[in-house]
């Protein structure tokens, strides 16, 4: 078969209160052909909700910001397809929106008063 293989290392590096994430993962082989990378984001007990996708590519690195609607807790998942059939999802992550203030996960900050 055709298929992709999943992708992985699903992190996210920022995200701030206006609902806006940034999302890092590793491709799997896609077996040299064109494949797209869907984001999906569901709120907790909701339905899941395709999101926008990078362009279609065969880098092995993605970035991608997606902007969630609303405040809440989600999970985020995102899946290959080659046209032919879409792979496995990667991991899911839960994602926390709140606050009116910028929020950073996975940087650490060093203060120069401290």
């Amino acid at each position: 078969m055709c298929v992709p293989e999943p992708l992985y290392n699903l992190k996210l590096t920022r995200k701030n209160s206006h609902g806006y994430v940034t999302l890092q993962w590793t491709a799997g082989f896609n077996l040299g052909l064109d494949t797209r990378q869907t984001a999906q984001y569901r709120k907790e007990g909701g339905e899941w909700v395709d999101g926008p996708g990078p362009d279609s590519s065969n880098h092995p690195q993605y970035t991608e910001i997606v902007q969630l609607p609303e405040k809440g807790t989600y999970n985020i998942r995102i899946r290959a397809a080659n046209g032919i059939k879409p792979a496995a999802f990667s991991n899911v992550i839960r994602v926390t929106i709140e606050g009116l203030f910028e929020l950073w996960h996975l940087m650490n900050f060093i203060s120069p008063w401290a």
